[in-house]
């Protein structure tokens, strides 16, 4: 539960100067275009620009390049570019909780697929159950903002499941911020440890009391178990619980046990096995460049004896994979400030007319 000081992997940048990018930026799409760039050529210049800016640099980046060539910065990406360069280019100039509220409104409309047996319920406690209290009634509003419908509107309309109870509750009330006292600990430890797995049900009150309460109160009481037990509440949550009920209390667990350890899991159930989960690689990597990637890094490597940049080196290809590695804290390869000026001077039009001049 106790987690280290955050170690971000993307930091605003020294002396930022949103007019000398978008015009470097400019030059890049009046010269050439990205749909024909490769990796290791002049797509750097992009690249490096926006991953080398926090998202708040990014948004006024792009109110500097709308005043200055009239045009959205968003349509210049979409004109050149596909697939999951694009995406990852879009959602970056968006901020974080735009994002979620974004891939919130997806899961419920059902424009995502889930893996496996997870459905729009569990998706959702995913994302909501591990939110303080002031984030959650800032994503209420920025999702009100975004689709002009209240969330918890959408839930009950759209999503069905299980869980669904509980994504209600969470929307209205938040969780619990009352610390009970070790004695109540205690109690709820051996309730834990008396259920049968008919009584693993989120619709068992008690139950759903003590997973809404506090965090920290409820790692201690699962640190009680562990010491009574002899088990970890994974474990239970893994082999105790009806199949129909697994994936959600599994979920609530790994929030509980670490959230850190829980993303870092995540992270790599994108990218294992058969085909990458693109979207949501998309997600954690933006969610968490500007706030603890470089923690969760750490533990992937320590965890999976093999380093995130490399995971992502070897699961994904071109432009995609330069930025994803950008937004790590290691730039693209190639990427050096010397070849990014380079480029820019190589790009500039020569002209002071409209057409530009490509070199040979």
């Amino acid at each position: 539960m106790a987690e280290a000081d955050n170690k971000p992997t993307v930091f605003p940048a020294n002396d930022f100067d949103p007019a000398k990018d978008a015009e470097a930026l400019n030059d890049a799409f009046r010269g050439y275009g990205i749909s024909v760039f490769r990796v290791g050529t002049k797509d750097d210049v992009i690249i490096s620009i926006l991953t080398g800016r926090s998202f708040t640099q990014r948004q006024k980046l792009r109110q500097v390049y709308k005043e200055k060539y009239n045009k959205d910065l968003v349509d210049e990406l979409r004109s050149e570019l596909s697939g999951d360069y694009l995406q990852i280019m879009e959602d970056m100039l968006d901020q974080p909780i735009l994002l979620r509220a974004k891939r919130i409104n997806k899961i419920i409309n059902k424009k995502i697929k889930l893996p496996g047996s997870i459905g729009a319920d569990v998706a959702l406690l995913e994302i909501l159950y591990p939110l303080p209290k002031q984030e959650l009634n800032s994503l209420l509003i920025t999702y009100k903002d975004a689709f002009g419908n209240a969330l918890i509107d959408d839930v009950e309309r759209k999503v069905e499941g299980e869980f669904k109870s509980t994504v209600s509750y969470i929307l209205q009330y938040g969780r619990s911020k009352q610390e009970p006292s070790p004695s109540k600990i205690q109690v709820d430890a051996q309730l834990l440890s008396s259920l049968t797995p008919a009584e693993w049900s989120p619709e068992n009150t008690e139950l759903m009391k003590i997973f809404l309460a506090d965090t920290k109160y409820i790692y201690f009481m699962f640190n009680v178990l562990r010491a009574n037990e002899e088990k970890s509440m994974l474990e239970v949550a893994k082999t105790e619980t009806d199949e129909k009920y697994r994936d959600g209390f599994v979920s609530l667990v790994n929030s509980v046990n670490g959230l850190r350890s829980y993303h870092t899991d995540l992270l790599y159930e994108t990218m294992k096995g058969v085909g990458t989960k693109d979207e949501k690689l998309i997600y954690l990597i933006l969610t968490h460049c500007e706030t603890d990637l470089g923690n969760i890094e750490d533990e992937f490597l320590e965890k999976y004896q093999e380093s995130l940049h490399d995971f992502i080196k070897g699961d994904t290809t071109g432009g995609f994979q330069k930025v994803l590695l950008g937004l790590c804290g290691k730039p693209p390869p190639s990427a050096n400030q010397e070849m990014v000026q380079n480029l820019k001077a190589e790009i500039k039009p020569e002209s002071t007319g409209d057409q530009a001049v490509k070199s040979s």
